[in-house]
Parts: C-alpha cells; sequence; structure tokens
C-alpha cells in the first residue's frame, strides 16, 4: 500500500525494541511462552566490526555533534573489553515482524545519543519502520517540515537507516533491509 502523497511507502512494521531487566527472563517469556524464535544476535564486536569496515557509517555517526563524536570514539575504545558481550536479539515473531531485544548494558550509548537519564533504561526503546526507499523517505519527510535526528546509515546488522522523533519525543527509527539483512537471514543457534 503506497503511503498518502508519498512516493515511498510503509512496508511494514520491522520490530518494536525493549530494554528487559532480566533478559532470561525476557527470553523464556516471548520463546517460551508466545513462541517467538530467535532469530539473530549482534555482539559488540559485531558493532565493533561494522563501524570499522563502514567509513561511512562511523562518518555519520561522528556527524550527529561533536558529543556523539565523542561518544562513539569511547565505543570503540571500550569495545576491547566487552567486544564478545551479546548486544542485541531479535526475536522472530512472524516472518519479517520481530521484537528488539537489548542485553543490560546493550544500550550503553542511547542515553547520551538521545539525551536521556545516565542510567539503564528498562521498557520502551523505539518503533522501527521498514520502508521500501529510505532516501525517498527521508528526504519526503524533510520536506514536509520532520527533521531527521540522524543522518542515513548502514548498520551492524546490515540495514539502512534514519532515525527521527514524534513530537512527543519517541524514537522512531525508518529502516531498510538488504539481501544480507540479519532480519530476513538469521542465524543459526
Amino acid at each position: 500500500m503506497q503511503t498518502a502523497n508519498c512516493n515511498w511507502k510503509v512496508v511494514s512494521i520491522s520490530h518494536l525494541a525493549f530494554n528487559p531487566s532480566d533478559m532470561g527472563e525476557t527470553l523464556k517469556f516471548y520463546c517460551d511462552g508466545f513462541g517467538f524464535r530467535k532469530k539473530a544476535l549482534l555482539t559488540y564486536a559485531d558493532y565493533e566490526k561494522a563501524i570499522s569496515e563502514n567509513r561511512e557509517l562511523y562518518v555519520a555517526a561522528k556527524t550527529l555533534g561533536e558529543k556523539t563524536g565523542e561518544i562513539i570514539d569511547g565505543m570503540l575504545r571500550k569495545f576491547s573489553s566487552i567486544r564478545d558481550m551479546p548486544w542485541v536479539m531479535y526475536l522472530e515473531i512472524v516472518p519479517a515482524q520481530l521484537l528488539e531485544v537489548f542485553y543490560p548494558m546493550g544500550n550503553f550509548i542511547m542515553p547520551e545519543l538521545f539525551n536521556e537519564p545516565g542510567e539503564e533504561r528498562v521498557g520502551y526503546s523505539h518503533l522501527s519502520l521498514q520502508v521500501d526507499n529510505l532516501k525517498k523517505a527521508v528526504k519526503d519527510l524533510k520536506n514536509k517540515g520532520i527533521m531527521p535526528t540522524s543522518d542515513i546509515t548502514f548498520g551492524p546488522d546490515f540495514t539502512w537507516q534514519c532515525w527521527f522523533a514524534d513530537p512527543d519525543g519517541n524514537r522512531i527509527e525508518l529502516m531498510e533491509y538488504t539481501d544480507k539483512s540479519l532480519q530476513i537471514v538469521g542465524q543459526k543457534f
């Protein structure tokens, strides 16, 4: 379905993201209770690799501001001690519909990037909408006065993404999948 008055469309809700207080209990609840399937796991090493191999992602992250650049550089220094720790797990609800759950410390960069309180937040993180053409979507939204809070970047999950905030500050991620996106190809567990 074409999005009204747009030359691009929202394909689906890609995922809702949460920061659970107990990952084990969360996985048991959703996987054992509701039958969700573990689709993909990203570690900090995956994030580090994405930034080091995709200069474009690193430069885009640094352009979010001087403070963000310092955070990104600081993260890269910290990765040596946490690189094997899990960062985020994608749980498949039905094909192409996911729940993204961050491990404790999994969203440690978010407070500084999004002006949230400095301690780990439990609960809702963001809504992600899958779009068919991210560049067209961002251009169209800008033309309508809806400004992104980030540049378009290529993420460690092999997706193109750009961030916005609604009038109440709720974070919204627009995401365009590639043929290598972990949300599509998954991983073996």
